[in-house]
């Protein structure tokens, strides 16, 4: 079976950035879905859920949420530059952060019950 690659080497610069971003983003989501549905107990997921709430709490208290929210993205930003160890990474939190919106999911759906 052969791949055909023509549509990448036929397409400009642009377009090569243009798809290389539609794929990236595909596969970061592809993570994040699979992390949210890797199976964790119960107390797990309160645990996460808890441990979430208290630290937007805290600085929703102190007026410094926003300022948390991206001074952790960027320095997740910031680690996902390094060369080859940056995206691994970077993909490695994209599944741990799929994993924690599935812990509050399931956390939302068992007060829901």
């Amino acid at each position: 079976m052969k791949l055909d690659l023509s549509f990448w080497t036929n397409a400009s610069s642009k377009r090569k950035r243009i798809y290389s971003i539609i794929i990236i983003f595909i596969l970061a989501f592809i993570v994040t879905v699979i992390g949210s549905y890797i199976p964790i107990s119960h107390q797990d997921a309160q645990t996460i859920s808890n441990s979430l709430n208290a630290t937007l709490n805290t600085h929703k208290s102190f007026g410094s949420r926003t300022e948390y929210i991206f001074f952790n993205n960027f320095s997740i930003c910031l680690v996902m530059f390094v060369p080859l160890i940056g995206p691994i990474i970077g993909f490695i939190i994209l599944g741990n952060t799929g994993v924690a919106l599935g812990a509050m999911a399931e956390q939302q759906l068992s007060t829901m019950r």
